[in-house]
């Protein structure tokens, strides 16, 4: 049995729950003192759970990277022991979700990362399941705001009141992104923007962790060593794209500078073909690498489609879904198209250019990926992403190949919506 414990609450019983758990005793947090704050918080509810319990813990990305495993990772295990100190349990590996993949028995996974489930011995009694479901809460209350609410920068912000300066702008900035209220085009690109400063963030903790282990056993005890270059160099590059993604993210997260921010990333251009406004251009065409003739017949077969509406031109894929209105409809030749894109489609739709037709063909998917790779159409995730596409309305996908090695889910199609 894997049922974990769901919580569903406001954004404003959010809020009042970090601004208890940040403000307990009666005493501001600053940047450095969040992690002992909630490791505070934690330990009212450890302290009177006689049994921790199972959990499953999905393991994130960069660890997956580290450990030579597919991204991602479940695994289910028993919570024997919370440090409270690092925010991390000690855990003990019970079931992996791919049998293939070999992990070793004990591992020392963040809090943030592992969900209780519903499952307890058969001896054991009704109190002990509310303190159980107390913690459960408490992790996810913790989850919530690393998630969500702490940057990446954070931890080097040496400002006295985390809570006064940041909370209140932070849940407005989530609640924005969580109801809409951001365009799709921008939503999509702060998330994009977020997971990146995230992963960054890993990775700066791994290479930092690896500096401190490897001045221990000397390893880099020339400054001038390769290695020691070679990392430094690599933190500098972390630290600088992750001061450009913090200075990005001040303009969006306040109300007043979003739209200006938008209007300089994406410029809207007046005029576009034949003197037709791009703004309501619904027609959008990823041009392929080739010859001009090449580009022309490719042309002439979208022409057909739409007569004579006005297209818009792009290079690929990534830029097009950037640039798109909710009901656009995008068209694509034949070829690999790797994206990373974290927004919403709505009511448009992606259609390849291509002399294959996936529907009524005859052939199976082996046969057509066979003999007719290259006339394929292929959607794929740039890197290692959580959801390839999300669909949010009524969505038309055709004659496209969606290849989802490196994501988790192909297509998230949300509630009353559906996907052709």
């Amino acid at each position: 049995m894997t049922e974990s414990y769901v919580f569903k609450k406001s954004v404003t019983k959010r809020m009042l729950e970090t601004a208890t758990v940040l403000g307990a005793r009666g005493t501001s947090a600053s940047a450095s003192e969040v992690k002992h704050k909630w490791g505070i918080y934690t330990q009212t509810f450890v302290d009177v759970t006689p049994y921790l319990g199972k959990a499953v813990w999905r393991i994130p990305r960069d660890l997956c990277e580290q450990m030579s495993i597919k991204y991602p990772t479940f695994v289910l295990g028993i919570m024997q022991e919370v440090n409270l100190k690092d925010l991390t349990a000690l855990y003990i590996v019970t079931e992996v979700q791919d049998s293939g993949e070999l992990l070793e028995k004990i591992q020392h996974p963040s809090l943030v990362d592992l969900w209780p489930i519903k499952y307890f011995p058969d001896d054991t009694n009704i109190r002990d399941e509310e303190f159980c479901s107390g913690l459960a809460d408490c992790l996810d209350q913790m989850r919530f705001f690393y998630q969500h609410l702490w940057m990446p920068w954070d931890r080097d912000d040496n400002c006295n009141d985390w809570v006064d300066k940041h909370l209140e702008s932070r849940i407005k900035f989530y609640n924005d992104l969580e109801t809409k209220a951001i365009s799709k085009r921008l939503s999509s690109h702060i998330v994009t923007l977020l997971d990146e400063a995230k992963y960054l963030q890993s990775q700066r903790k791994r290479l930092e962790r690896d500096l401190r282990q490897g001045a221990e056993v000397e390893e880099f005890a020339d400054s001038s060593c390769l290695p020691f270059l070679s990392t430094m160099s690599v933190l500098l590059e972390i630290h600088l794209r992750l001061y450009s993604i913090k200075n990005d993210m001040a303009f969006l997260e306040n109300r007043l500078k979003r739209s200006s921010f938008e209007k300089k990333i994406f410029p809207e251009e007046i005029k576009g073909f034949a003197g037709h406004v791009i703004a309501e251009a619904k027609n959008l065409a990823v041009t392929p690498v080739g010859t001009v003739q090449e580009q022309i017949e490719y042309l002439k077969k979208i022409q057909e489609l739409v007569y004579e509406m006005p297209v818009r031109s792009y290079d690929s894929l990534q830029t097009a879904l950037e640039r798109c209105e909710i009901n656009d409809k995008i068209y694509l030749p034949n070829g690999e198209h790797p994206i990373k894109f974290s927004g919403y489609l709505g009511y448009g739709s992606i259609s390849a250019i291509s002399s294959i037709q996936f529907v009524d063909s005859g052939y199976t998917l082996p046969e057509l990926l066979a003999n007719w790779a290259k006339e394929i159409s292929v959607v794929s995730s740039r890197d290692n992403a959580s959801v390839l596409l999300t669909i949010d309305g009524d969505y038309c996908i055709e004659n496209v190949m969606l290849n989802c090695a490196n994501a988790e889910v192909g297509v998230n199609v949300t509630f009353n919506s559906s996907l052709a």
